[in-house]
């Protein structure tokens, strides 16, 4: 700090933007996060890990290359030096031995890319059966989501060699954004799934790999006597997908009016799966683990049912003449289109979020919305209609939902049923809460890449719209 300070020391209170991180700043509006999620060890990633599927640090098995060295048989408070085949019992076996003995339809997979931190463990250094290759065409996690036989527990483990360019565990040198198409294809194929109604994802991070945090950690249980290590490591970020969580929900707090917290760990996820896969024979993992709080309190008692599959891509189309909405102009703010032509482009692909009775249409172009195009403020109604444009989500650090420096209506959507019949409930006329007279519709019905607007109602066709889903299924 001292030689580079003067250059480098902002880049210590650093951090992303949505403009980096558009599949978080999506999840984050989709489904739910946690700003009280501790790494379990206040330490470097193989410690963390062994919480995450131990729920303690694991056992030297000789001298390292630790100042001072770790003895024989003594914990591991950095990283395992030299690398020795780990003998301890992991919530997989837990949930083998359960499976055995109590529940056969306790099942269990560890997808891979390359290699995953459980071949440490001399159980699986050679398993094929449990550990598989995540894009493994049979037996992978895809081929699995899609054909609704992914087991009771999945774990997912990215690519883990930090170096360009197959990396995509946001390590550095890594590039985040392979981190983001990585974690955008397993939410897409969770969404889509036939399992999607009884899954809860958990996307979380080993540890901080950073310098600061605002936030302390709070004290933790010693997971051993012999433990000095009295607290959890810097927080780490949390989401949580599952159609039983609320959209936009944030899970967590310091101490309230009434003397009570709530935070979670990497042992919070070994409670959870104990709690609902083993209740008959709960394994115990330790102190730390038998502490944690597990994640029951962020499930809604009921499932929440958005009009249309949430963060997944879709296809919108005019359907009277089948034209596609399509963003003209690259990921900069512009002009949305209706055109004759479909293809697999970002421009013609949107996610929906659901709003009470309303929704916001994003679009995969920098995540911007779509929004009514009113110039100068100028509420006259223009012969042609009100136009539609793309707009950045973010002005001057202020979400464009914001209904106080930004009036939100031009940002919500109203899709009605045609009918009620099987197919006109698929059929939708698009209305702004701002006009609620006015229709989305092309400009021209003739004309390719005409104009959106909103409009009076066409006379000629109905103004109906669909939308499909172009996400894995």
């Amino acid at each position: 700090m001292n030689s580079t300070g003067s250059f480098n020391g902002a880049a210590i209170m650093g951090y992303h933007t949505a403009a980096n991180v558009p599949v978080y700043d999506a999840l984050a509006r989709d489904f739910g996060i946690s700003h009280r999620w501790f790494a379990s060890h206040p330490g470097p990633t193989f410690c963390n890990r062994f919480y995450e599927i131990t729920g303690r640090l694991n056992l030297g098995s000789g001298l390292n290359t630790d100042t001072p060295p770790i003895a024989e048989n003594m914990w591991e408070f950095s990283n395992s030096s030299p690398l020795t085949p780990v003998f301890n019992k992991t919530i997989f076996d837990y949930l083998t031995d359960y499976h055995n003995q109590f529940e056969k339809g306790v099942t269990w997979k560890y997808y891979e890319e390359g290699y995953c931190f459980l071949r440490f463990f001399s159980n699986y250094t050679f398993d094929n059966t449990n550990v598989v290759s995540m894009n493994d065409p049979v037996n992978g996690f895809f081929a699995d989501a899609k054909n609704g036989t992914l087991p009771s527990v999945s774990y997912i483990d990215p690519h883990f060699i930090e170096l360009p360019p197959n990396a995509n565990c946001d390590g550095p040198v890594a590039d985040i954004k392979l981190g983001q198409a990585l974690v955008q294809k397993v939410v897409e194929a969770v969404v889509s799934s036939p399992n999607y109604a009884s899954t809860l994802l958990v996307i979380t991070y080993d540890e901080h790999g950073g310098f600061y945090d605002h936030v302390p950690p709070p004290a933790a249980v010693p997971f051993s006597n012999e433990s000095p290590i009295k607290t959890y490591g810097v927080r780490v970020p949390a989401f949580f997908i599952s159609p039983w969580i609320k959209p936009g929900a944030v899970f967590g707090h310091a101490e309230d009016a009434s003397g009570k917290t709530l935070y979670f760990d990497h042992t919070s996820i070994l409670k959870t799966i104990a709690r609902r896969f083993m209740s008959r024979n709960p394994p115990y993992m330790g102190a730390r683990y038998a502490a944690a709080n597990d994640l029951t309190s962020i499930l809604n008692p009921s499932i929440f049912k958005p009009l249309f599959l949430p963060f997944v891509k879709h296809k919108v189309a005019y359907n009277p003449n089948n034209m596609r909405l399509n963003i003209e102009g690259g990921t900069a703010t512009s002009a949305v289109t209706a055109r004759f032509d479909s293809n697999d482009s970002d421009a013609q692909r949107f996610s929906f979020e659901q709003f009470g009775d309303f929704l916001y249409i994003r679009t995969m172009f920098g995540s911007n919305y779509l929004t009514v195009d009113i110039p100068d403020g100028n509420t006259t109604m223009p012969a042609a209609g009100y136009g539609i444009k793309q707009a950045a989500k973010y002005e001057g650090g202020q979400a464009l939902i914001d209904p106080v420096k930004f009036n939100l209506k031009y940002q919500l959507w109203h899709f009605a049923p045609l009918d009620a019949t099987d197919a006109g409930k698929n059929l939708f006329t698009v209305t702004n809460p701002f006009f609620p007279k006015l229709v989305l519709r092309p400009m021209d019905l003739l004309q390719n890449a005409t104009p959106l607007v909103l409009g009076n109602i066409a006379t000629a066709s109905p103004n109906v719209w669909s939308a499909s889903s172009t996400a894995i299924h």
